[in-house]
């Protein structure tokens, strides 16, 4: 006969596996999900609302293949009490990103390598100028990596464990946590990720936590099922919390909302939507060029021309490209003048500050 006390060590012994194996199965489901979307484009609007600033609206065009992923963003500003519009194209394959705004004098490129996958230089760049919020790796990912890298990669001096919820709204999805041992608090989560299985084991809701325990952001995603149950984002609302608050709930300092309308999936996106020709910039620009050692040199931008794979591409292969073109070119047609209006207010600056120079000469001479 099997003591009780036998019973008890040997599910003390199997805990910590079946909790091993809860997570490995959450992240693996979370990655098949992610590899059934091979290509995506969607039209997205992004709205902010800050309790510092006023109400921004920013809109954008987005597209990805693989591991490329090319961007156009349209950002609302103001030049002199005018209001104008600014353009930044970008785009990143496994090897280079680029990236221009467009009517700056230069443009910027940087090689990738596999121990440096995203230079932290070009990341400053980037979150300077783009809105931080990746819904797709948000979804599937910690917003940097795919869950299952991102765990791999934080691996060392970090915990990891997953939960089922078996109460309250959330009932039947689970909670993966992630632990930092090095922090004072080693008992509460750093981040958290809740999995919806009835959507494609996607990420719902992502929550950081600072110091553990305490929330100081939080992401919500509404997912929607596309063509052969493909799971895709189509609303991510970002908050975020002061952090230096001691009040519970703490205040919200920042709501970021992410609309993707027009979503388009698995249907070809040429190959040269991520090459530097997308950028579309005038011949003679200056290119600073990072390399992955961190040399940097430049180069000036050639003459456009139609790339051999835009030219090459038969309807047998790429069965979407024309209507792929037309959206690229109609972007491109909304937006000729951002160089106008940026060398206008070159001019205008250049203009006052000639003025100025004259003034002060001709005080000058009056004394």
């Amino acid at each position: 006969m099997i003591s009780a006390a036998f019973i008890s060590a040997t599910r003390a012994a199997e805990a910590p596996a079946t909790a091993e194996n809860l997570l490995q199965k959450l992240i693996v489901e979370n990655r098949r999900s992610l590899d059934r979307i091979t290509s995506f484009r969607y039209d997205g609007v992004a709205m902010f609302r800050d309790s510092r600033v006023e109400n921004v609206r920013h809109d954008l065009l987005v597209a990805g293949q693989g591991d490329s992923e090319y961007k156009e963003v349209r950002r609302p500003l103001r030049m002199d009490g005018a209001p104008t519009t600014a353009v930044v194209r970008y785009f990143r394959n496994p090897d280079v990103i680029g990236f221009w705004h467009k009517g700056n004098p230069l443009a910027y490129t940087w090689e990738l390598s596999p121990e440096k996958p995203f230079p932290a230089d070009a990341r400053l760049l980037i979150d300077s100028m783009f809105l931080r919020i990746d819904p797709l790796l948000r979804a599937f990912g910690d917003g940097e990596y795919p869950l299952d890298r991102a765990m791999t990669a934080a691996r060392m001096g970090t915990r990891w464990d997953a939960i089922e919820i078996d109460s309250g709204a959330d009932k039947g999805k689970y909670l993966i946590r992630r632990f930092e041992l090095g922090t004072s608090d080693a008992t509460n989560p750093t981040f958290s990720y809740l999995i919806d299985p009835k959507q494609g084991y996607a990420v719902t809701r992502a929550t950081g936590y600072y110091p553990p325990g305490r929330p100081t952001i939080c992401y919500t995603l509404k997912m929607s099922a596309f063509n052969n149950d493909v799971w895709f984002p189509v609303e991510m609302v970002e908050r975020r919390y002061d952090a230096n608050s001691d009040a519970n709930p703490r205040p919200m300092l920042r709501e970021t909302t992410l609309l993707l309308q027009n979503v388009v999936l698995n249907q070809y996106i040429p190959e040269s939507s991520f090459e530097l020709d997308a950028l579309g910039l005038p011949e003679g620009l200056r290119v600073v060029h990072t390399a992955s050692d961190g040399a940097k040199s430049s180069t000036t931008a050639p003459a456009r021309n139609t790339l051999p794979s835009q030219t090459a591409t038969t309807a047998e292969n790429s069965p979407n490209a024309t209507a792929e073109d037309s959206v690229a070119q109609n972007v491109e047609t909304s937006h000729v003048n951002a160089s106008a209006q940026w060398l206008i207010a070159v001019g205008v600056v250049a203009s006052l500050a000639l003025v100025t120079l004259a003034i002060l000469a001709l005080r000058k001479r009056i004394r």
